[in-house]
């Protein structure tokens, strides 16, 4: 696979740019020349370096090429869907050969990549999967197979921590639902001495109705019923105020993939 893929691309290198492109071009030169000699990192590197300065698809094609030779099946999964879904121009020629290769190796990645599916509560969660961001939306995140360590957090909730372990084109689907950190002080405090009024007013009134006739039986029904009726006040003062205390959204969330840093994936920003 490797030579016709590098005598192909080599018919491209003009290809890759005017202007400033000179030394996008020079970078993608050199990743070529690493490329035949086998040296994939150093392709790698001299590619991404191009994209720093001129985004072209057939770098990115060339890039994924590099990465699926030295393994990262995941970082060349995004690589090939970015050169798909890269609009080609004029300067860049007639990359369609590319296309099938691409779509082909796409194709063959998805059985040795994983996928890990998450749900999480609430909206407002930052999700990291081995240290690294992934942003939200409506697809899988892929990943490596093996172990991997999800955290996810939200502000006023505690923090969630998975180990997820998953096989080569497995999908691993996780609903988390983050517990808030505390709860508003104030008006559970309205609600508890709410309760502990309304108790001591029940608690008098039915000593108050126990000596019917007598002054201290009317005193005590008379302060039972006041306790009683501060009670419900107080406590559905309080029960207000935790209705409306701020609270971040719920809603279902999942992970994005492709728009997260190594080893995830990165971006080829051009």
């Amino acid at each position: 696979m490797r030579a016709p893929i590098l005598a192909l691309v080599l018919l491209f290198l003009p290809s890759v740019a005017q202007a400033d492109v000179s030394r996008a071009r020079a970078a993608f030169e050199e990743g070529i020349a690493l490329s035949r000699k086998g040296d994939w990192e150093g392709a790698v590197a001299r590619y991404q370096a191009s994209l720093e300065l001129k985004r072209a698809p057939i770098t990115l094609y060339s890039l994924g090429v590099a990465q699926r030779e030295l393994g990262r099946s995941v970082e060349a999964l995004h690589s090939f869907r970015a050169f798909l879904a890269e609009p080609a121009s004029a300067a860049d020629g007639d990359i369609t050969p590319f296309h099938a290769a691409a779509q082909d190796a796409i194709d063959e990645m998805a059985h040795e990549v994983a996928r890990i599916a998450l749900t999480v509560h609430p909206r407002a969660a930052t999700v990291r999967i081995d240290g690294e961001l992934c942003l939200m939306g409506r697809e899988p995140c892929f990943v490596e197979p093996g172990r991997h360590r999800v955290v996810v957090a939200a502000p006023g909730y505690r923090d969630v921590e998975r180990e997820v372990s998953v096989k080569p084109g497995e999908t691993r689907a996780m609903t988390l639902h983050l517990e808030e950190e505390g709860l508003p002080l104030v008006p559970i405090g309205l609600v508890a001495g709410g309760a502990l009024a309304f108790g001591g007013g029940l608690a008098l009134s039915i000593v108050g109705m126990s000596q019917p006739g007598t002054d201290a039986g009317l005193a005590e029904s008379v302060a039972g019923q006041v306790l009683l009726g501060s009670g419900l006040a107080v406590g559905a003062v309080g029960s207000v105020l935790w209705a409306l205390a701020p609270r971040p959204e719920a809603g279902d969330v999942a992970l994005l993939p492709g728009t997260t840093t190594s080893p995830l994936g990165f971006t080829l920003a051009f």
